[in-house]
């Protein structure tokens, strides 16, 4: 599974969508045989709020602060 991030603020010319952090998983590519299945769970979870409560979940959830996400945006 990988785990992509994107930051949506928006690009040239565009109206931003955000300011918002995304993560997302995508299925495995796998090479299967005719009949063969292979499944992929994915969970979509939603957290609105104060930076001040959202930083409290990143740092659980994650283990890194708003501050270390947006600084890691923000590198070039």
């Amino acid at each position: 599974m990988s785990v992509p991030s994107e930051a949506h603020g928006g690009w040239a010319g565009a109206k931003p969508l955000g300011p918002f952090y995304e993560l997302e998983s995508s299925s495995p590519a796998a090479a299967l045989w005719p009949g063969e299945t292979l499944g992929h769970v994915h969970t979509t979870i939603h957290f609105q709020g104060k930076e001040e409560a959202l930083d409290r979940i990143a740092g659980r959830v994650l283990g890194v602060s708003i501050a270390e996400i947006k600084g890691a945006f923000l590198k070039k």
